[in-house]
């Protein structure tokens, strides 16, 4: 862990999407639609969503089984950017994050520390750690400075997501187990249109927590790797 105070929170919304009303017989309420994760154009287009696919049964038996933790009820939620720290790799820093193609940025305090950024759509503006700038990866490969302290998150936001159709909890966590960036998945109680299967959320993005937008239900699961 580097020196210095924690980072802000903050970052971008996902995509708006509109939901049923669990009191509503299908109407979309819209004063909500900001604070849904993307399922479709509208949660009970089924067409738009796919039903969620595991691999054949003797490979998803070779696959490992994870345990997950419940963050509690709410949907995933990023709140501070991953990093990593490199203590004496200060010099190096630019061209560590160059050769990781997850690394989105990088901070670092002249020739003394480095900190790689592994979260998208970070900005400058976080606490100020001895000199250090926040620069951002842009997508030609070159650097912006966003400025004097660490890298940050605008805002909270929710991790990056993919959808499917599950019949249940069980259905849902072995998706998630059968793909290794899967980090964890949220099943709201919202049943698809004319249909018993319910929308599965897995979360493709590491470092969330739970507290997250509360919807039908939903808690954050968070998958153990050891």
């Amino acid at each position: 862990q580097a020196p210095g105070p924690s980072p802000s929170s903050g970052g971008p919304r996902s995509e708006e999407v509109a939901r049923r009303s669990p009191q509503g017989g299908g109407q979309l309420e819209e004063e909500e639609e900001a604070e849904m994760p993307s399922l479709a154009a509208s949660p009970t287009d089924s067409d738009e969503v796919p039903f969620c696919d595991i691999p054949p049964g003797d490979v998803h038996r070779r696959r490992r089984t994870h345990k997950y933790n419940d963050l509690g009820l709410g949907q995933c939620l990023m709140k501070e950017p991953v990093k990593e720290s490199y203590p004496g790799e200060g010099r190096r820093c630019r061209q560590m994050c160059s050769r990781m193609s997850n690394c989105t940025g990088y901070s670092a305090t002249n020739a003394e520390d480095c900190l790689l950024w592994f979260t998208k759509g970070i900005y400058g503006g976080g606490p100020k750690w001895k000199s250090s700038h926040c620069f951002v990866k842009l997508d030609d490969g070159t650097y912006k400075d966003h400025g004097e302290g660490w890298c940050r998150l605008k805002e909270p936001r929710p991790p990056d997501l993919q959808v499917c159709t599950a019949a249940d909890l069980q259905h849902c966590q072995k998706v998630c187990d059968s793909k290794e960036e899967c980090m964890g998945y949220s099943l709201p109680s919202l049943h698809v249109r004319n249909s018993t299967d319910l929308y599965c959320l897995l979360w493709m993005e590491e470092g969330f927590e739970g507290q997250g937008h509360q919807a039908y239900d939903a808690h954050c699961l968070k998958k153990q790797w050891w």
